[in-house]
C-alpha cells in the first residue's frame, strides 16, 4: 500500500514565503562597540562604566607586564656584558701573567683564545640581534582599518616566539656545523 500525503498549495507557499532573517555584528576590541555597550547599560545601569574600567586596568596590567619584561632582559643583558668583561680581563691578566713567568708560547695561546672569544661573540651577537619584522597575521591583514595595530596578546606570542629563537639558536648552529 503506497500512502500518499497530500499538502494543500496554501501550505506549500506559506512555507516558501518563510525567510530566515539573522543579524551578525562584528566588532574586534578591548571593549565591545558603543551599541553594545549601550545595551549593556540600558539592562544595568553603570554595567558600561564598570566594563570601560576593566578593559582600562587590563591595559594597564599588560603594559606594565611588558615594561617589566623588557627591563628583565635589559637586565640580563647587562649583566652579561659585565661578566663577559669581567673574564675578558681575568684570561687577559692571565696571559700576562704567564709571559711574566718565561712562557711566551702559552701566553699567545690564551691570548689568542681570549681574542678569538671576543670575536665570535660580536660576529655572533651582530648577527643574532638582527630580527625580521613579524609578519602580520592574516585577521589584521583582512581588516578594513589599517591604522589598527596587533593586539597586545599577539605582540606577547610574537615576543614569546623570538626569546625562543634566541634560546635555541646557539645549540641549532652547534649542530649544523658538525660533519
Amino acid at each position: 500500500m503506497n500512502a500518499r500525503v497530500v499538502v494543500p498549495l496554501e501550505d506549500i507557499q506559506r512555507d516558501i514565503r518563510v525567510m530566515r532573517r539573522e543579524i551578525v555584528r562584528r566588532h574586534q576590541g578591548p571593549l565591545p562597540a558603543p551599541q553594545t555597550l549601550g545595551e549593556y547599560e540600558q539592562v544595568l545601569p553603570g554595567l558600561a562604566e564598570r566594563i570601560v574600567s576593566m578593559a582600562e586596568r587590563e591595559q594597564a596590567h599588560r603594559h606594565e607586564l611588558e615594561r617589566t619584561d623588557l627591563t628583565q632582559d635589559y637586565r640580563i643583558s647587562r649583566a652579561g656584558q659585565g661578566l663577559g668583561l669581567i673574564a675578558l680581563l681575568v684570561i687577559a691578566a692571565l696571559a700576562a701573567y704567564l709571559g711574566f713567568l718565561g712562557h711566551p708560547g702559552w701566553a699567545v695561546a690564551v691570548a689568542g683564545i681570549d681574542i678569538a672569544a671576543v670575536v665570535g661573540v660580536f660576529v655572533t651577537g651582530q648577527w643574532r640581534s638582527v630580527e625580521p619584522v613579524p609578519d602580520v597575521p592574516e585577521e589584521l591583514a583582512e581588516e578594513e582599518d589599517p591604522s589598527q595595530t596587533i593586539e597586545s596578546e599577539q605582540r606577547r606570542e610574537i615576543g614569546q616566539r623570538r626569546r625562543a629563537q634566541r634560546r635555541d639558536a646557539p645549540a641549532e648552529s652547534e649542530g649544523g656545523d658538525e660533519g
